[in-house]
């Protein structure tokens, strides 16, 4: 088998090509992002406003966040389908956000029989703590400076909020929600629409 020897150049070539492709193949166009965003404020928002006039019924709002699992599988797997170049970036990022979701359903069933058994669930802080950890860890990566700050954002939310009593740590809430998700999430979008128009 006859062996190719690459010249520099060929070499540089090889390496330009490839991260080329990798810039074009990978796009966020920030729809997860914007989905969560809207979820969670409106289940925040519903629920501040429940607590408030004792509607109970209300708070089975969250089960929106379930019914939102469903696009959002869609949403990967048609993205997936897209992208011709599976980035470091991209691999590091659906793993994170994986195991936030299995996070996010451990802690609420946790909170669920803190609150059965013992009358008391989970402050709002905890959830919000939570919130920022792979929000930081993904503007990290990705270099999404917004991102970053909305994850910040969401522990300072979390320490403003112990202050406060039920239910305003829902407000809270939605605000991380709009800062961490939906605002960066409605930028990517703009981006992505964007850069569409250029390469058309």
């Amino acid at each position: 088998m006859q062996q190719e020897n690459f010249s520099p150049q060929d070499s540089l070539h090889l390496i330009q090509e490839t991260i080329n492709k990798a810039k074009t193949s990978y796009h966020d166009k920030g729809i997860g992002p914007i989905l969560w965003g809207c979820v969670i404020t409106v289940c925040s928002l519903v629920s501040f406003y429940a607590s408030l006039h004792k509607i109970n019924w209300l708070f089975s709002v969250w089960f929106l966040t379930l019914v939102a699992v469903v696009p959002q599988i869609m949403i990967s797997i048609k993205e997936r389908k897209e992208k011709k170049f599976v980035s470091f970036n991209d691999s590091a990022t659906s793993v994170i956000w994986t195991t936030f979701g299995f996070a996010m359903f451990t802690i609420s069933i946790i909170d669920n029989v803190l609150n059965n058994k013992y009358g008391t669930g989970l402050h709002g802080s905890v959830y919000m703590l939570i919130y920022g950890i792979p929000t930081i860890i993904t503007g990290a990566i990705c270099h999404y400076r917004l991102m970053l700050w909305g994850g910040i954002l969401c522990w300072v939310f979390a320490v403003a909020a112990s202050f406060f009593s039920y239910p305003y740590p829902f407000l809270f809430m939605a605000g991380c929600a709009i800062v961490a998700w939906l605002i960066p999430g409605l930028l990517l979008y703009s981006e992505y629409r964007k850069q569409q128009k250029v390469n058309v």
